[in-house]
């Protein structure tokens, strides 16, 4: 009795452990396998957050710069118009009149919003002995400023004093040498220099919305000598409208904890567009561009994510399964050791004992397979959950092409991984019943060599089933990386109409080239002159001066530019300029220039309600393109197109460097340079790709672990069927197939890593 117990119990140890040991590896391939997608979806989505940061900073701070130009007004003389990027609710008392135009969800997720009403930059009075040539100062209301700065020297403005009172930092008033108490001319305007400031917390972001609104801006051209440009505040509700025109800027931040839905927040931006209220009396009517990209981007995010979860939801279903179907068959083959224990002699004690610690070993398997794995799946929902819903998982697919990104690609991976699982199992299926039909029915071990081929055909299903998932995860992981790319070019083409192409030399074939670009709706070629002036009588009003197709312009533009006759000497000028120069239409006036052109001839000025087909700038006057024989540089074309591809703008035209207006350099800092490419884009990808790696030769090395040790499970059951006196070709059989079903699926395996290492190593070193 005694020599039969060891002998089970050493049969229990070798048999059910190199069963359980194949389960375990299958389990644990499973889990890297369920690490893949994780990784891979959670460097995707830091590289999504980059991106998304980068463009508009809504996962964090949602900057918006508004402008209102000083020569843009309604044509119907409503109201005035301002463009800008972003807007969400607005609070304080500037802004309590529009919060009404504003969802309750907006209003969950905006922070306090800072709005600065700025003036014209007046040139001021400044010393003689004052290094500064240039000194410009705008008048600037600042709702609630009084809570975010400390008083160094003096007092804060008041609303009721006789001549309008302001309040400088103190860098600005060191760089103007302008005292406390002392009154200068800014413009026309008596100001008086009340007190002096310096941020309570400097580098908030509460002061990015104004630029020089903490400290001067400080220009130092060696031809026109030193430009300081500085921000003057008053009062809250002084009643002093900043001298006209003036413009609007804003900054709006966002709360991250409250974004829920970055699609569905930057939808709500976009919509804001059109809606009217009031600032400080000034009546503004709003339109919005950059939400666009906002929507486009998290829209593409939420492809990304949704594509990652989707491969979760495969792999976490088929880990399932196949567990479940490993240890089913493990119990059926411990049924069958227990009936051999029972048939050799071993007492009913014996038996029970055995089964209980083989019950417990896969019980314990399961419990700790299970436990993990459900870890692993509410982690990853914990994490991401609030950035996929299945609700919107129609219109993601639905909107894959307008996003550039692929569907074909998911949908032949998915087919692809279909295909494997179902062809593998076909043939294992047809192999299994071929050779079992074969099998001798007088066979003293039939029943048990029968049941021992069902059991190897279900572990090799397990072992197909985990080498498909190990192809089918491992491609969507790729898909996921390369799918940075595609995000790169939505952000890139969000913004083709901001783009400004510049060059040292831009010639008339070089335009041509430009405007056969698919998507381009118009084109203007515009020279900047600096250092110009218009003459009026004996006195000399510097001027921004500008080299333009006029006919152009007029044919391309909103307003009603009014030119007549184009001829070499015909120029244009904004009402705003017109007026303050005192210049009517039709007026003849003299232009100079300090550069190597010299004096220009008189030239007869047209006057019209805003600076037609360009972005406004407050001091222009364009003169047509015939003026000059020959431009100076820098030359610059304005670009208007609703989707032009930039890089090919960039490829046809090699003399010209793609750049953006200053105003929107702040909001896309690297989007338009292709060859600025972000470290952190490197990386990101470089980790994704070191994840699939890793993923894979984990599947390598468990698949082959699992081969030894269901060759060594096989061995040992072959010489059981040996000593019962099964035919030595049954057992041959059983153990050929098994190699069979174990080495085709490491081949394909070890295939499919050699040729994404391949891929990698020629992506990175090309």
């Amino acid at each position: 009795m005694g020599v039969v117990v060891r002998a089970a119990w050493r049969q229990a140890r070798a048999i059910p452990d190199g069963q359980m040991a194949g389960a375990a590896l299958v389990w644990l391939i499973t889990v890297l396998l369920l690490g893949t997608p994780v990784m891979a979806s959670a460097a995707v989505e830091a590289l999504v957050e980059h991106r998304l940061d980068q463009v508009s900073g809504l996962t964090r701070d949602l900057r918006a710069v508004a402008q209102l130009p000083g020569d843009q007004y309604d044509p119907d003389g409503s109201g005035r118009e301002c463009s800008f990027g972003c807007l969400a609710a607005m609070t304080g008392d500037a802004g309590r009149q529009s919060r009404d135009v504003y969802s309750s969800s907006l209003h969950a997720v905006t922070g306090d919003v800072r709005v600065a009403v700025v003036g014209r930059e007046d040139t001021a009075w400044v010393p003689a002995d004052s290094p500064v040539r240039n000194p410009l100062v705008s008048l600037t209301v600042v709702p609630g400023f009084d809570r975010e700065v400390t008083v160094v020297d003096g007092r804060l403005p008041v609303e009721s004093a006789q001549t309008p009172e302001v309040v400088l930092a103190v860098e600005s008033a060191d760089a103007l040498q302008w005292e406390v108490g002392e009154t200068r001319t800014v413009g026309t305007a008596d100001v008086e220099l009340v007190g002096t400031y310096s941020a309570r917390i400097e580098d908030a972001p509460v002061w990015d919305h104004v630029a020089g609104l903490n400290g001067p801006l400080i220009d130092d051209d060696f031809n026109a000598g030193l430009t300081v440009t500085v921000r003057a505040v008053l009062a809250d509700a002084s009643g002093v409208v900043p001298a006209t025109p003036p413009s609007l800027t804003m900054w709006v931040p966002v709360i991250p904890e409250e974004v829920k839905d970055p699609l569905g927040t930057a939808t709500e931006l976009r919509g804001v567009g059109g809606r009217e209220f009031d600032v400080l009396g000034l009546r503004l009517r709003l339109t919005s561009s950059a939400p666009d990209v906002l929507e486009a981007a998290a829209l593409a995010s939420r492809h990304v994510l949704v594509t990652a979860a989707a491969f979760l939801v495969v792999a976490l279903t088929a880990a399932v399964v196949a567990l479940v179907m490993v240890m089913r068959l493990m119990a059926d083959a411990h049924s069958d050791f227990l009936r051999v224990l029972r048939a050799r002699g071993a007492s009913g004690g014996a038996v029970w004992w055995v089964g209980a610690l083989i019950r417990l070993r896969v019980v314990g398997l399961a419990v700790v397979a299970g436990v993990v794995t459900v870890v692993l799946a509410a982690r990853y929902g914990l994490e991401n959950g609030r950035w996929v819903s299945l609700a919107e998982a129609g219109r993601v697919v639905s909107t894959i092409s307008s996003l550039e990104l692929s569907g074909t690609d998911l949908v032949a991976r998915v087919a692809t991984l279909v295909g494997v699982v179902a062809v593998t199992s076909v043939v294992g299926v047809a192999v299994t019943r071929f050779v079992a039909s074969r099998i001798p029915l007088r066979s003293p071990g039939v029943v048990l060599a029968v049941a021992r081929i069902r059991h190897e055909r279900g572990h090799m299903s397990a072992v197909v089933l985990v080498t498909a998932l190990t192809i089918g995860v491992v491609s969507g992981a790729v898909f996921l990386v390369d799918s940075n790319v595609q995000l790169r070019g939505v952000a890139e083409s969000a913004v083709g109409a901001d783009i400004r192409v510049s060059s040292q030399r831009v010639d008339d074939d070089t335009v041509e080239q430009i405007r056969t670009v698919e998507g381009v709706d118009r084109l203007t070629t515009v020279s900047w002159v600096p250092d110009a002036a218009v003459r009026i009588g004996g006195a000399r009003q510097g001027v921004n001066l500008y080299v333009a197709d006029i006919q152009s312009l007029a044919e391309h533009s909103a307003y009603a530019v009014r030119v007549g006759d184009v001829s070499a000497s015909t120029a244009v000028m904004s009402s705003g300029l017109a007026a303050d120069l005192g210049i009517v239409d039709g007026q003849t006036v003299g232009v100079d220039v300090v550069t190597s052109l010299g004096v220009l001839p008189e030239l007869t000025v047209t006057v019209v309600d805003g600076a037609p087909g360009l972005p406004a700038v407050n001091r222009w006057l364009i003169v047509d393109a015939q003026f000059f024989a020959s431009v100076p540089p820098p030359r610059v074309v304005f670009i208007d197109c609703s989707s032009a591809d930039i890089a090919d703008i960039a490829a046809t035209a090699e003399s010209v460097s793609v750049v953006v207006p200053h105003s929107t350099v702040e909001m896309y800092p690297e989007v338009l340079d292709e060859t600025a490419r972000d470290p952190g884009i490197h990386m990101t990808t470089m980790a994704a790709w070191g994840a699939v790696i890793t993923a894979l030769l984990a599947a390598l090395a468990g698949t082959w672990a699992l081969r030894t040790a269901m060759v060594r499970s096989t061995r040992l059951q072959r010489e059981m069927l040996r000593s019962l006196r099964v035919s030595p070709r049954i057992a041959q059989t059983s153990h050929s197939m098994t190699q069979v079903f174990v080495c085709a699926p490491a081949v394909v395996v070890a295939s499919g890593a050699a040729v994404l290492i391949a891929h990698f190593l020629t992506e990175t070193l090309t």
